[in-house]
């Protein structure tokens, strides 16, 4: 077990980190400590890293999901995707309703030739290989 501490005057904070793969024990707690919604104990018994989370099974939460991270990339944050029914490791699996943080895959989800990121950017649809932006050269 590797012991972190970390200290910000005048409050201590003592942050413990352990390696799944030396539990020799059963897990009993409910506790969730990377906020993914997978309790420690489902992540350890299924391979799963419970300091990480991007790391887990979608069909393996069952708690609230607290972390606000965009495992895909898709500028949709998992929580979010969770909740709308659509799979946070798959970057063209998203609601574009539902972007709300910066997207940084580089996928092209619908074939278009245009990033997802610069459709959202633009206002089309990242879904729609006819939603496309047209941009009108002018000569003088």
């Amino acid at each position: 077990m590797e012991i972190q501490i970390q200290q910000t005057e005048p409050i201590q904070t003592i942050h413990v980190v352990y390696d799944p793969s030396s539990v020799t024990l059963a897990v009993t707690s409910m506790v969730d400590c990377d906020g993914d919604g997978v309790t420690d104990a489902d992540e350890i018994a299924n391979g799963t890293d419970p300091n990480d989370a991007c790391s887990y099974n979608v069909a393996d939460v069952t708690v609230a999901v607290t972390s606000t991270v965009d495992c895909d990339g898709d500028g949709v944050i998992d929580a979010d995707e969770i909740a709308d029914g659509t799979d946070p490791n798959d970057a063209c699996s998203y609601d574009p309703a539902s972007v709300t943080v910066a997207v940084t895959s580089n996928v092209d989800c619908d074939g278009d030739g245009v990033t997802d990121a610069d459709e959202i950017a633009a206002g089309t649809d990242p879904n729609d290989a006819c939603s496309i932006m047209l941009q009108i050269l002018q000569y003088q």
